[in-house]
C-alpha cells in the first residue's frame, strides 16, 4: 500500500487526531496545551500541540507530528499509523471532506443502560460526601465494566439525558479522573438539568464535580461544573441560554485563574458575570469549608 505522506500533512492536524481520543478543549487557533495523553500525567500545560505537530515538556520529554503522536498512542509504527490515519479520515481517495467529519465525531448520543452503583464506599466518607448528596446525584462505586474499581458519576445533558459516566480513581491511580472514549465533555455542562431549575439568582460555575457536591451540601443547587478548567464556547451558550448572570469558582492555582479569565472574557459579552479567587491553602472549592463556602457565594450575589 502506497501512503502519500503529504496528504496526511496536508488534511490532518492534531486538533483532528486529539478529537479522535475525546479532546476538544482547543484555543481558537486550534492549537491545545493541556495534560499529556500518551502518559496521562497531571501536568496542565506539559503538552504542546499547533498544526500537525506536538511537543510533551514532562515526561515524554519528545515532539513530532500527529504520525508520530498515533505511532506512540496506538504503539504503531510510523507507516501503520500512517495507515491508520488515512482510514480514519478518508484519504484514500482525494482530500478530507473535514466539515463533515467533524461533525459526525462530536456528537454525544444518551446511553441506553445504567451501571449498576454501591452508594456506600470509604472513599465518599473522606470526600466528606454525604448520603443525600450521594443519592440526589446517584453516584457510587462502581465494580465492573468501564469505571470498575471507580467512583462512577453520570453526566446529563441539559434536558436530563444520561450521556456518559466519569469515574474517579479510589486507590492513588495516576489518571484521577477516567473519561469514557468519544464522550465530549466540552459540549455539555454537569448538572445543567437540576441546575437551570434554580438559576434564578444565575448560575454557579466551577471546576470539578466535587466542587458542585461539595456546593450542593452548602446549600446551592444552581451549580454546573466545565469539568476541566476550561469553558468552551459550547458551554458558554449553555449558562447564557439558561441565566443572565454567572458567579465563577475555579480554583485558585494557575490553571484555574487563567481559566476563569478567560470564562469572564467569553461569558461578560452578555451576561453579568461574577468572579471569585480562592487563595491557599484551601484554594479549591472542593477544599473549603461548608459555611466558608455560603459566605463567599452570598458576598457576590
Amino acid at each position: 500500500m502506497f501512503i502519500n505522506f503529504r496528504k496526511i500533512k496536508d488534511n490532518v492536524s492534531m486538533k483532528d487526531a486529539l478529537q479522535r481520543y475525546g479532546i476538544t478543549e482547543f484555543k481558537k487557533d486550534g492549537s491545545f496545551v493541556g495534560k499529556c495523553p500518551l502518559h496521562n500525567g497531571d501536568n496542565p500545560t506539559a503538552f504542546h500541540a499547533s498544526g500537525y505537530k506536538w511537543n510533551c515538556f514532562t515526561k515524554c520529554n519528545r515532539g513530532g507530528t500527529v504520525i508520530d503522536f498515533v505511532a506512540m498512542k496506538e504503539n504503531l509504527s510510523t507507516f501503520e499509523a500512517a495507515k491508520k490515519l488515512v482510514e480514519w479520515f478518508n484519504l484514500s481517495n482525494g482530500s478530507r471532506k473535514k466539515k463533515k467529519q467533524v461533525e459526525k465525531v462530536r456528537e454525544n448520543k444518551p446511553l441506553k443502560f445504567k451501571l449498576k452503583l454501591e452508594a456506600e464506599h470509604p472513599y465518599l466518607k473522606e470526600r466528606r460526601i454525604n448520603d443525600e448528596t450521594v443519592e440526589y446525584f446517584k453516584i457510587g462505586f462502581c465494580r465492573k465494566g468501564i469505571m470498575k474499581e471507580r467512583i462512577a458519576i453520570p453526566v446529563h445533558n441539559s434536558e436530563g439525558q444520561l450521556l456518559a459516566y466519569i469515574g474517579r480513581a479510589v486507590n492513588g491511580s495516576k489518571a484521577k479522573y477516567r473519561i469514557p472514549k468519544g464522550f465530549f465533555k466540552s459540549d455539555v455542562l454537569f448538572n445543567l438539568h437540576r441546575a437551570k431549575n434554580h438559576a434564578k439568582n444565575g448560575l454557579i460555575v466551577v471546576e470539578g464535580v466535587f466542587d458542585v457536591f461539595r456546593l450542593f451540601q452548602a446549600g446551592f443547587k444552581n451549580v454546573v461544573a466545565v469539568i476541566g478548567s476550561s469553558l468552551s464556547e459550547k458551554q458558554a451558550e449553555l449558562i447564557v441560554k439558561h441565566t443572565d448572570k454567572a458567579i465563577l469558582l475555579f480554583d485558585g492555582d494557575e490553571a484555574g485563574i487563567k481559566g476563569m479569565l478567560y470564562a469572564a472574557g467569553i461569558l461578560s459579552q452578555k451576561i453579568l458575570v461574577r468572579s471569585v479567587v480562592l487563595n491557599a491553602p484551601n484554594n479549591e472549592p472542593d477544599l473549603v469549608n461548608e459555611d466558608e463556602l455560603k459566605k463567599i457565594i452570598f458576598e457576590v450575589l
